[in-house]
């Protein structure tokens, strides 16, 4: 009830905030590069935010007004920024403004990780070391940090000495070697954390600034607080207000390699200015610009009646949108949910997402005698509350200027009305948080289910359940499929996944009802678990009444009717109706693999990975299925695959072995073409052969392609071949005299005296002397070595290293020079 009230009294003050009157603009402008595009007039360099390298340290500093550092304690209430008074009118980093539920889905990381990714020995962190993290209730940690409730008084020095405090010893009197010796006189050692929380008056919202910052320093954050390094901040009640640069580490990591990264979506289209319009337009229906008014992930349109400032485009990739109107920001729309909806009202500037979900990127201040417009991104927030879970302010907070645009310049636009979400970043984040062991496997790109393989790929999964639970899989199997291939799921990734959560919730359809005197509480009483994916609370079965038509309410017995059970699985996970944490597109978007296995339990049981909430023995079973699946898929490719006649390929391509793909965990699912693979599919190529992409003076010249993909994307063998030679020691950081200056690389020689390299990986998959096949996961794509973004370096050399071949003249797929 305590935190209930907290939460309240939170929330009650953020609907007092008023909306921003104007944005807050930064003392210089993010540079733009370039990036190649495909358009209808053929490979073209496009004008795109450089992210390369990009981390909050190297955002342009913010001017701190009287008007911000007041929103900013509003978004903040557990937060004393007084400090930042004297700074009123300068210009201050990013990072100590910016909350981490505001940055990059950082709330989803942990200590452990961003010291890991920041390149900081976490043993060396203190908990003086914490930043914002200090002024949080204790109660918060007890409350978020799993089991730290349970210890002893004794076990947790952090909270010991707050207790004694608490108790009325003199904080001068506290030394590191005799805290635990004066918990002994008080009678408080055997106390657990827990119940000291309640018993002793005070204890809960004492702060850690409250502790002496000598003693603080002589604790690391496990030997302080037991468990904290590896909780994740959003489990931790206002760590979502805390500043970023309270975290060691995390300004340090690039953008582009955070879990919402700052890349450009796959789906970004390339654009051009053509007009900029003043306010005197009006009427414009056809826009391009838009909001998110849920958390669909999803850009809505909107279309001007009066005061449309807008700039004209031409759309350079399918010509679909040429003569829409991308609108400024001072056109507003419906764009936050849940209830952090008012905390700078409901509305917020249209924009447009091509750098997925963490920010938007609006326009403002068109000249029409000019001919220019400023750009900005802009931020939101949000925090992940308990009873309620993810809610998200409009992005009508902080911007910061990206560039003014001219007319005729090149720019990016995501798709009116299409998903914007990425990938998670990188796999680790989300495949065992930090629990030390990866059961999901790093396995590369999802691909669609064909109606036509859904019988083999029934029977595949039959195939790889366990075999006390098959009999109920062959009647459960098929029918979940048809039902989720009807919604139009169709990636295998997701498929699976459904399927590893049917397996964990009703033992493949074996188990339709749970027992209703142990299954919950009293407030489900009648509406306990039901179905594929256990229906659960009143609530879940009025939400699936309307999904279905069928009163459920009334009957909720009919919940397990395995027609209707099928329809409200598939259903409820595409849309994230069971929980309202996100849709199934959101955690495992198409096309991205296995790497959001790990937190899409979200969308079914929120929670850390306790037996309650069973994170990892779903993403355990989603991933036998997803390797069932690959190989059926595969199986379906290989029988359809034409012969080869002819002298197609010249004699030194390399030649495919009878099972070209790997199959299983670890397989692009690739089709060599002649022998090749390609790499990394779905990745941009940002530097062709033979050119200097650093800057370098000849006799520098580019000897591969670099290609770019989601950052943590997995990198393909490009044919059969043994692994030669790999580096595995560099950090996965800019460090140009580590492994050559190609980083974390592997070598794989291949039949008629191919090699090919692969550099800059944040960490090989495969060891020397290894066999590896055509599209077979050997590494994951990173920023290792003589690297300034997350890319992987491709070479293709034939005879000896020194013989550069490009990789289109090799022939691999894909490869433009």
């Amino acid at each position: 009830m305590r935190l209930r009230q907290i939460l309240l009294t939170w929330l009650l003050a953020l609907l007092l905030v008023l909306p921003l009157p104007s944005p807050v603009w930064a003392q210089s402008s993010m540079p733009l590069g370039q990036q190649l595009f495909n358009t209808t007039g053929g490979q073209i360099p496009v004008s795109v935010l450089d992210i390369n390298g990009l981390t909050i340290r190297n955002f342009p500093p913010i001017q701190l007004t009287p008007d911000l550092l007041g929103k900013l304690t509003q978004i903040s209430p557990l937060i004393d920024l007084s400090d930042l008074q004297p700074a009123i009118g300068q210009w201050v980093p990013v990072g100590q403004i910016l909350p981490i539920g505001s940055a990059f889905g950082t709330e989803s990381l942990d200590f452990a990780t961003t010291a890991a990714l920041g390149g900081i020995d976490l043993n060396s962190i203190s908990l003086n070391d914490i930043g914002g993290f200090k002024q949080l209730p204790l109660g918060n940690f007890a409350q978020g940090i799993p089991n730290l409730g349970d210890l002893k008084l004794s076990d947790a020095p952090a909270m010991g000495i707050a207790a004694l405090q608490a108790q009325g010893i003199d904080p001068s009197q506290l030394a590191t070697d005799n805290w635990n010796q004066l918990l002994q006189r008080s009678g408080l050692v055997d106390l657990k954390v827990a119940d000291a929380m309640q018993s002793i008056p005070g204890l809960s919202a004492m702060k850690l600034t409250q502790i002496d910052p000598k003693l603080l320093s002589t604790l690391s954050l496990d030997q302080g607080i037991p468990g904290l390094s590896k909780t994740t901040f959003s489990l931790i009640p206002g760590a979502a207000q805390v500043p970023v640069a309270g975290v060691p580490g995390l300004t340090h990591i690039p953008v582009a390699s955070l879990p919402q990264p700052l890349t450009l979506i796959p789906a970004a289209i390339p654009i051009r200015m053509d007009v900029m319009l003043g306010p005197q337009e009006s009427n414009r229906t056809r826009a391009v610009s838009g909001t998110m008014p849920d958390q669909t992930l999803t850009l809505q349109p909107l279309s001007c009646t009066q005061n449309c400032s807008h700039v004209e485009i031409i759309d350079m990739g399918s010509g679909k949108y040429t003569g829409y109107a991308w609108m400024t920001g001072d056109q507003q729309g419906p764009d936050c949910f849940g209830s952090l909806c008012n905390l700078f009202g409901s509305t917020g500037p249209v924009g447009s997402h091509p750098y997925g979900p963490a920010v938007r990127v609006v326009l403002r201040h068109t000249s029409e005698a000019v001919g220019t417009v400023q750009a900005s991104i802009a931020f939101r927030f949000c925090a992940t509350l308990p009873f309620e879970g993810l809610t998200c302010s409009a992005y009508n907070g902080l911007e910061i200027p990206i560039s003014s645009l001219k007319e005729g310049q090149t720019f990016v636009m995501s798709e009116p009305g299409a998903y914007v979400g990425q990938a998670p970043a990188l796999p680790g984040f989300y495949s065992d948080n930090g629990s030390g062991g990866n059961n999901t496997c790093d396995i590369g790109s999802s691909i669609p289910v064909l109606s036509t393989q859904q019988q083999a790929i029934s029977q595949a999964i039959i195939n790889a359940a366990p075999s006390a639970m098959r009999s109920a899989a062959a009647q459960a199997v098929p029918r979940v499929l048809s039902a989720c291939l009807t919604e139009g799921i169709t990636d295998s990734a997701q498929l699976a996944y459904i399927m590893g959560t049917m397996q964990v919730e009703t033992s493949m359809g074996a188990a339709m009802t749970e027992n209703a005197a142990t299954a919950c509480s009293s407030d489900c009483t009648g509406y306990h678990g039901r179905g594929y994916g256990q229906l659960t609370g009143i609530d879940n079965y009025r939400k699936a009444s309307q999904w279905t038509g069928v009163d459920l309410v009334s009957n909720p017995n009919q919940a397990a009717d395995p027609a209707l059970a099928a329809k409200i699985m598939c259903h409820g996970m595409k849309i994230g109706g069971f929980t309202e944490n996100g849709p199934l597109n959101q955690y495992i978007p198409p096309g991205s693999g296995t790497s959001g296995f790990y937190r899409a339990r979200d969308m079914v049981n929120p929670g850390d990975s306790s037996s309650n909430g069973c994170h990892s023995c779903v993403a355990s079973d989603a991933t036998t299925y997803y390797k069932a699946i690959s190989q059926a898929q595969q199986a379906a490719a290989n029988s359809n695959q034409p012969q080869a006649t002819g002298q197609d390929a010249t004699a030194n391509q390399p030649q495919p072995s009878n099972q070209s793909a790997a199959s299983g965990c670890g397989s692009s699912n690739q089709a060599p073409v002649n022998g090749w693979c390609d790499p990394l599919p779905g990745g941009i190529q940002t530097h062709p052969f033979g050119e200097y992409p650093h800057g370098g003076p000849p006799p520098h010249v580019h000897m591969g392609i670099d290609i770019a993909g989601n950052a943590g994307a997995t990198v393909y063998a490009a044919a059969d071949g043994v692994v030669d030679e790999t580096r595995t020691t560099c950090p996965n950081s800019t460090d140009c005299g580590c492994g050559g200056g190609y980083g974390n690389f592997v070598v794989l020689r291949h039949p008629n005296s191919w090699l090919t390299l692969y550099g800059h990986n944040a960490r090989p998959l495969v060891k020397a002397g290894q066999s590896v096949k055509c599209g077979q996961a050997i590494a994951i794509q990173g920023n290792s070595g003589c690297s300034f973004g997350d890319h992987v370096h491709f070479e293709t050399n034939l005879g000896n290293d020194a013989n550069h071949i490009s990789p289109n003249k090799a022939g691999v797929p894909h490869m433009h020079s």
